[in-house]
């Protein structure tokens, strides 16, 4: 599995990719945890056909499946902030953007779909995900 990640210095991204064996978890939830909206917003986990995208940092994220080349894209739908009306703000890909709070997770779900997606490489079907 490939674990691709961004590394924001100044305007330029100096991220990379990683050729990770699955049995490794530390490894991915070690770069989930370094996510924190500036130099770090974004992760991808590359399977075999699918991948699974995370992006913002400390304590509000944002994660989307992806299935195959771009063929289909499933949000990971939260109940976490269901009393909110107003959107969201989350850096992903360096980019700040405002996102319904429905698409924002919390940390704890985001580890379950990783977990899931690391063992499994589909959707974890424990959590609700929303076509686009």
């Amino acid at each position: 599995m490939k674990l691709y990640y961004d590394k924001w210095e100044k305007n330029l991204d100096f991220g990379s990719e990683l050729e990770i064996n699955i049995q490794e978890k530390a490894i991915f939830l070690s770069y989930f945890k370094q996510l924190n909206q500036k130099e770090y917003s974004v992760l991808t986990l590359k399977g075999n056909v699918n991948s699974l995208t995370i992006g913002g940092g400390n304590g509000v994220y944002i994660c989307y499946f992806t299935i195959g080349d771009n063929e289909a894209f499933f949000n990971l739908i939260s109940v976490m902030h269901s009393d909110l009306t107003d959107e969201i703000e989350v850096v992903c890909g360096g980019q700040a953007g405002l996102f319904e709070p429905k698409f924002v997770v919390s940390y704890e779900v985001v580890v379950e779909a990783i977990m899931y997606f690391i063992e499994n490489e589909t959707m974890n079907p424990k959590l609700i995900w929303k076509k686009t």
